[in-house]
């Protein structure tokens, strides 16, 4: 198979296998890491390191092998890190709804309910989580633990 990619292009490609790579790997040890996810990165950059873009890898003599350099490392930290914090906020507030659904209207409520209304009841409370947390941040979130029938805030 043969791809025809602009200087661009490739450099472009290098970055996306980086945050898939990343995306797929980054949470898990090493030895349970997806190798073909790995295994592409790694023969990209090999090709990356052969055609002399010095600014998105390096080789390492020591290890015999092609890592992203610092440069390319925290540019996509930087995506990456945009991408955690939007979706830290949209989860949680997804998260906090379908539990207060599944409070409001029991556990059945989800198999038994119309998707339409199921969706609207959620996508309401979620929507509310989503300007809680655009105002006050955390600031106003607290875990409240049952204590012999009393209600005891953790902090």
């Amino acid at each position: 198979m043969e791809i025809i990619l602009t200087n661009e292009q490739f450099r472009t490609l290098v970055r996306l296998l980086y945050l898939g790579e990343w995306v797929a790997n980054s949470f898990r040890l090493q030895d349970e890491s997806l190798k073909e996810y790995a295994d592409l990165e790694q023969c990209i950059l090999d090709i990356a390191e052969k055609k002399g873009f010095a600014e998105l890898v390096g080789y390492e003599k020591g290890l015999k092998a092609v890592f992203p350099t610092r440069e390319l490392e925290e540019e996509m930290d930087r995506l990456i890190d945009e991408y955690d914090i939007f979706t830290f906020w949209d989860k949680l507030a997804d998260w906090m709804a379908a539990r207060d659904f599944r409070r409001d209207f029991g556990p059945e409520a989800k198999a038994s309910m119309d998707d339409w209304k199921r969706v609207s009841e959620i996508s309401r409370r979620s929507e509310a989580y989503e300007k809680e947390f655009e105002k006050h941040g955390l600031d106003r979130l607290e875990i409240v633990r049952k204590k012999g029938g009393s209600r005891e805030k953790n902090r």
